[in-house]
Parts: C-alpha cells; structure tokens; sequence
C-alpha cells in the first residue's frame, strides 16, 4: 500500500506543471503552467524527487518518462509504472476538475544552473487537500525545469523537491 501511496506522490511531482488542464477556464496567469506541463510529456525527461512527510524519513528517488512510459525508482529498485505517463497525465487533469480553488502568480525571473527561467506559483484546492507549487520554466525550451511542491491531504503534509532534466533520458536498466 505505501509503494502505492509513493507511486502517486511521483506521479505528482511529474505533473505538478500540468495541474488545471481540464478544468473549466483556465486564468490567462496559469497558461503558462499548462503549457509547460502539457510541453513535458512531449519529450523523455528525468525527475529527481526528495520528498518530506510521506513516511517517517526524508525519501529521495527518480522517475524517468520515455516513449509514452514512466518508470520509477521505489527504494532503490526501478519499477514501470502501470499507467503510462498520458493516464498519469489524465488523471492529474481529471482530479483537478475538482478543483474549487485555481490561482496562479508570476514572480521574478531567476536563473537555474545557466538557466533563465521564468518563475511562478500555484495554488490548488480540492475537497480532499490543497497543493502550493513554486515552478521554475525555462525561457528558451518552456519546459519546467525544477519545482517545490506543498501538499495537504486530509491532514497530512507533504513536500516535494524536483530537478527535472531532459538531456541522454534512456530507459532505466534493471527495471521489473
């Protein structure tokens, strides 16, 4: 049951650029959020995620998305996710459709690495939690380039750090 709780906590963290798709108007400020997010699962990319609060020890692991397939790294051990990367993607935007709560912000740029990179934030509620995303957009590919994500969930607290990259994804080796 937790590697499934974990499971969907990754899966968040490759979605969190692409969390409001389906819901009904979309503010002109969160636009480019759904870009990107939408724009993420057009190319291979890996995510280095440390999470806080999803168990009794900060976890760190990876999921890497490549032809339609997400794998993830669960205690060391990679694993092919059951749902490709666009039923992950589908889920995020169905579960956003519950959404009461959709507000975006643009802050200053910042650069990451040699990046420049537009910054925004996010802020989603639902009738089971919300989520504060702070999301790092690269100027020149808009693809997303790190995220910070807060999650409340039925009292439970979570965060999530992510690097995404986007150079030499190939498909995990020793995956089962």
């Amino acid at each position: 049951m937790r590697r499934l709780t974990l499971l969907r906590h990754l899966a968040l963290a490759l979605l969190v650029a692409a969390p409001a798709a389906a819901q009904g108007t979309v503010p002109a400020e969160c636009q480019p959020i759904m870009a990107a997010g939408d724009k993420q699962f057009t190319v291979p990319s890996h995510a280095f995620i440390s999470s806080k609060g999803l168990g009794p020890t900060p976890m760190q692991s990876e999921a890497i998305s490549i032809n339609g397939e997400t794998y993830v790294m669960v205690h060391d051990r990679w694993m092919r996710s059951p749902q490709t990367s666009q039923q992950l993607a589908q889920q995020a935007k169905e579960k956003v459709k519950t959404a009461t709560v959709y507000t975006c912000k643009q802050l200053a740029d910042e650069t990451v690495g040699t990046t420049l990179a537009n910054v925004y934030t996010s802020h989603t509620e639902t009738g089971t939690g919300t989520t504060d995303t702070q999301l790092w957009i690269a100027k020149t590919t808009g693809l997303p380039l790190k995220s910070e994500v807060d999650l409340s969930s039925n009292g439970h607290k979570s965060h999530m750090s992510v690097r995404y990259e986007y150079e030499n994804v190939k498909v995990p080796a020793g995956v089962q």
